[in-house]
This record gives structure tokens, sequence and C-alpha cells, in this order.
């Protein structure tokens, strides 16, 4: 397991050794494919780490004003890394790896879903962390959006999991889930 949370400004946060359960009430919204992007202002997004026309370049680009250079370099650092970064403190938006849903395994590959799934959960996990400890946001919107293909359930259902069972879930008041 890696020892830090990295993020694209530097911040290193460190993963503790002993994770206390919080009861946590919050608002999980599922939100449609049209007009996402503007209702979202004000969230912390997180999406995918895939440069051009896509969900980064929409939230990072259109709503904080991040030039396209940023968020170029910014996609191939998380790529490359393989692991979750953020743009936090430039904008609150926060990226996966591209391979999460552009290597989504075939159904008949029921252990590489579930590696990946796990692996997947863990990056969640870690953005959650640096959430509660350095981001602060209580409204998250994640938009896994890469194409118009639907976004793999089992992550979906692996983000309503992290958020409802995670102990650095308490100050999230709003998820908005794009489905």
């Amino acid at each position: 397991m890696r020892d830090f949370f990295r993020t694209c400004s530097g911040i290193s946060i460190p993963r503790p050794a002993i994770l206390l359960f919080a009861s946590i009430t919050m608002i999980i919204e599922h939100a449609q494919r049209s007009n996402t992007v503007n209702q979202f202002k004000g969230f912390h997004c997180v999406c995918i780490a895939e440069n051009g026309f896509s969900m980064i370049n929409q939230y990072a680009g259109h709503l904080y004003g991040v030039s396209h250079e940023v968020i170029r370099e910014f996609c191939e650092s998380v790529n490359r890394r393989n692991e979750m970064g953020s743009l936090y403190p430039l904008a609150p938006v926060s990226a996966l790896p591209s391979h999460f849903v552009r290597e989504w395994p075939s159904i008949n590959d029921s252990e590489s879903q579930s590696a990946k799934l796990q692996a997947f959960s863990k990056e969640i996990n870690a953005f959650l962390m640096a959430n509660h400890q350095t981001l602060h946001a209580d409204r998250i919107a994640v938009d896994l959006r890469v194409s118009p293909e639907p976004i793999p359930a089992e992550l979906l259902r692996a983000v309503e999991s992290a958020v409802n069972t995670s102990p650095y879930a308490s100050n999230i008041q709003k998820l908005g889930l794009v489905i």
C-alpha cells in the first residue's frame, strides 16, 4: 500500500494505521448526464484523468478556468503515477487514472474485475481521507464518464459503499453521482 496520497499541488497526506468509523448522514443524488457540469459548481469534482474532450476539461477548464496545458500535464501525471491526484488548491477537481474506466475487464473475467474494483476502492478511500484532512469539501460530485457508454455499475456502487462506510466521509453532506 502506498504511504501517501499525493496531489498535483505537492500536498502529501500520510495514511493512518488505525481507522475509526463514524456514523454518516448525507444526501446521495444520482444525476443524469445532461447539464451536469454547471449543476456541480461549488462541488469538489472527481473525474477520470483523460485530457481532450473530457469531463476533467469541463470541470477544471470550463468551471474553474484551468488552462488546457495544466490539465494535460495533470492527467499525464495521474496516469503515469497510477494514483489519484488533485488540482486543489488551483481548482476543486480530482482525478482517477483512466484505466479504471477505459480498461474495465469483461464480465467473463471476474478475477480481473475484482482486482480492478479493489484498486479503485482504495483510490476512492484515499481521496476521502485527503478530503477529510485537507480539501474539506462537503459536497462531492463523481463523474466517471469518458464516452457515451454507461459507467460500469460496479464502480458507482463502490463509490457509494466507500462514502457510506469511510470514517473520512463524516464531513460530506452531499454526494452527486453522474449515472
